[in-house]
């Protein structure tokens, strides 16, 4: 019997290395993976040939359209093999696939279809798109309306709005996110309102979150309306909506609902007023403090902290003492974002709370208070082994920016070398800290060490720059440790970090290469471009497209030259793909505008082609690679 287990671990080995190995097959610099792909498809073990069709997809290689159109097309094959086929000739982009994918729109297994429909949105191929939204499974409609949605066809408009009574909730998630493209059609504003109503919570958080992006005030008094509900989910988005579409009537449509009779009617309109931040709604709030109900009166509480006015104190003092631990703890939070004085007494009353979760807030708003008075208190709780929220008088602690916390921590700090404390001295980035933290630096455990780097990069002295570069060439510290000393070489941008990191380009450890290439990418030295060029050869694609986008950051001649010559029909299905999503999320942050255009720089100097913004030009552009 043990003889027949240890033949069947063997086995069992024996296929869970074939499945690395096919993994990695794909990763090996200047190497040609597919006959060894083609050579995994013969295998007995399920996962094994999975993951062999899998990567024949992901290399993007013509070389691959047909042993996947085999595979797709054998009827004897199992689903999953059928579907990765399917999924991998989308990638793949090969117009000899459009017919056999089109005749996968009637395949008798769900998920085979979904994968062949949207590998037809790949091909905007709208015919048979258009066929499928009358298959009868609701998710294969749905991802066929939401390919539909990227085609000018004028047919799609009326689809969409006929999707919006399809009885799957998940397709008419698709329509309403479809209309957001028509928005300039005076009719999409009403026809949205009216799925406010849906009965399916996604169709309206959908439906709050495109009237928003379309900013038309008409949407105001549905949108409050449509907070009568107890689904905070929805809730919320319509708040943000209301938020954006900045209606001076806004409040005065939400103030008589802090009344209503419904409970969630009084806490959504509660929340949704401290999204709003309007001070004409302390004193209705404050009168909310009272309400019969626990809930009601813990989101009041936040509410009044987040307008931020100190009219509100003296409620919330008085909350500290409400019978409701949750209402006592909302309370002790908000008290933090008031900075009123008038509160710190009260709050080292609060200390004594039987509740070890309310002590804890009450802990960290006093600290934060960087009152005088609080110090004592909590030196007190942190010199107490038994306070079961010891945690939280730690960061108490260090919320106070005291310097008697400060020399506190140095001394356990020189006594234990402990992690935490480290930590604890690089969020008050005192400097005195600086020369015990570079002495720490020899602590043997990995998650301290990693915590003390971290710790001398938040104080940005020069002092440390040497020490931390003697870390990451360390060839024996912990992969965490050497990731960690990268990223603050790149954090404190001194050019002495450049050689140390452009050797790090070569580490055994995929997530210390990578923050290497990422924090090279701070700095504009002429020494970086050859180790960057290099790094285009690396075993992994994410690495290889960092770099990329790296060489374009450096704004070089010979770097433009390289970016020119690259010829990796992956990378530029990637770039095109992150280029596609940054255009739909126009309306992100300004702080993420600057990698935006790295992406569409990097694409542009690659392919030698700027077609902006059209995401269809781009992909008719790449199925058209050799």
């Amino acid at each position: 019997m043990r003889k027949k287990l240890l033949i069947a671990a063997i086995i069992a080995v024996c296929f869970i290395l074939a499945t690395i190995a096919v993994q990695r097959l794909t990763t090996i610099p200047h190497f040609d993976p597919l006959p060894g792909l083609l050579t995994a498809l013969k295998t007995s073990n399920d996962n094994t040939r999975n993951w062999a069709i899998l990567a024949l997809g992901d290399t993007c290689d013509r070389r691959a359209v047909a042993p996947l159109i085999a595979i797709m097309l054998d009827k004897e094959a199992k689903a999953m093999d059928r579907q990765a086929a399917t999924q991998g000739l989308g990638k793949i982009g090969d117009d000899r696939a459009l017919a056999p994918l089109i005749s996968m729109t009637k395949d008798p297994e769900g998920s085979v279809r979904i994968a062949a429909v949207s590998a037809l949105g790949e091909f905007a191929a709208v015919e048979p798109l258009i066929a499928a939204l009358q298959d009868p499974g609701f998710a294969v409609r749905a991802v066929a309306l939401d390919s539909l949605t990227h085609s000018d066809d004028p047919r799609i408009y009326p689809l969409l709005v006929a999707g919006l009574d399809d009885s799957s909730g998940a397709v008419r998630e698709s329509a309403v996110d479809g209309l957001e493209k028509y928005q300039a059609n005076p009719a999409v504003v009403p026809l949205l309102i009216d799925r406010l109503a849906d009965e399916d919570s996604g169709v309206r958080s959908y439906a709050a979150q495109i009237l928003a992006k379309i900013g038309d005030r008409r949407a105001t008094k549905p949108l409050v309306n449509a907070l009568r509900t107890s689904e905070d989910r929805v809730n919320t988005e319509i708040a943000l909506a209301l938020v954006k579409l900045n209606d001076p009537a806004t409040i005065d449509l939400l103030l008589p609902m802090l009344q209503d009779k419904a409970v969630y009617t009084r806490c959504a309109a509660a929340a949704a007023l401290a999204t709003l931040r309007d001070k004409r709604a302390v004193e209705p709030l404050l009168k909310l403090m009272k309400d019969a109900n626990a809930g009601v009166r813990s989101t009041t509480a936040w509410a009044l902290g987040n307008i931020g006015d100190q009219r509100a104190t003296p409620a919330l003092i008085a909350a500290l003492k409400d019978p409701d631990a949750s209402v006592r703890g909302s309370a002790a939070s908000i008290l933090e974002y008031l900075h009123d004085p008038r509160a710190v007494e009260p709050l080292i009353a609060a200390l004594k709370d039987k509740y070890p979760d309310v002590r804890a807030k009450v802990i960290y708003t006093l600290g934060a208070s960087k009152d005088p008075r609080a110090f004592a208190p909590l030196l007190a709780l942190y010199k107490n082994p038994a306070e079961p929220r010891l945690a939280w008088v730690f960061e108490g602690l260090i919320a106070s920016g005291d310097s008697r916390v400060v020399e506190m921590f140095i001394t356990e700090l020189q006594a234990n070398n402990k992690g935490g404390v480290a930590g604890a001295l690089g969020k008050m980035k005192d400097l005195r800290a600086v020369d015990p933290l570079i002495k720490a630096l020899m602590n043997p455990h990995a998650t301290a060490r990693e915590n003390i780097v971290y710790a001398l990069g938040e104080m940005h002295d020069a002092r440390a720059i040497m020490p931390i570069m003697r870390v990451l060439e360390d060839k024996s510290a912990a992969k965490e440790v050497r990731s960690a000393a990268a990223e603050v070489l790149g954090d404190m941008g001194d050019k002495r970090a450049v050689r140390p990191l452009v050797t790090a380009l070569k580490d055994r450890d995929l997530s210390v290469r990578k923050t290497a290439l990422a924090s090279l990418t701070k700095f504009k030295d002429s020494h970086v471009i050859s180790p960057l060029i290099e790094t285009l050869g690396d075993s992994e694609m994410t690495v290889r497209l960092m770099a990329a986008e790296a060489l374009e950051k450096q704004n070089n001649w010979r770097a433009k030259i390289t970016l020119r010559q690259i010829k990796d029909r992956a990378m530029l299905r990637r770039l095109i793909s992150d280029h596609a999503a940054n255009v739909s999320m126009q309306e992100n942050m300004q702080k993420d505008a600057q990698d935006r255009a790295i992406t569409a720089r990097t694409l542009v100097a690659i392919s030698g082609r700027n077609f902006g913004d059209d995401i269809k030009k781009w992909r008719a552009w790449w199925r058209k690679l050799p």
